[in-house]
């Protein structure tokens, strides 16, 4: 976001029930922590950048990342693990639209 003339972020924040966007000069971990105001999820899921590790239980890489930057090493020459990478995280997206209708023992298989 450009805000006075100047790049800042929109962090996303949500859940099953909202998006909360917060726009701040900072990627930092002190902009969670506002945000959470000494809450802590279950589950995170960010990108693997370290200020975002840390804030619950758990935490979950964000797949979309992995593929855009997978595409990125393909696009640049990459011909062993994107590649490779890819139809796996596809695959993941794919799971995931139909996790409400899949019994607990299809998941974990």
């Amino acid at each position: 976001m450009r805000v006075g003339g100047k790049n800042w972020w929109n962090r996303v924040f949500g859940n099953g029930e909202i998006v909360l966007h917060v726009i701040r000069p900072s990627r930092g971990r002190e902009v969670a922590e506002q945000v959470l105001d000494g809450h802590s999820p279950a589950i995170w899921v960010s990108d693997l950048l370290g200020s975002q590790q840390g804030h619950a239980a758990e935490w979950q890489i964000c797949l979309a990342h992995q593929l855009r930057d997978g595409q990125y090493a393909v696009d640049a020459g990459d011909t062993v693990l994107a590649p490779r990478m890819k139809p796996l995280f596809l695959r993941a997206f794919a799971i995931a639209r139909r996790r409400d209708t899949l019994a607990a023992s299809t998941l974990r298989a």
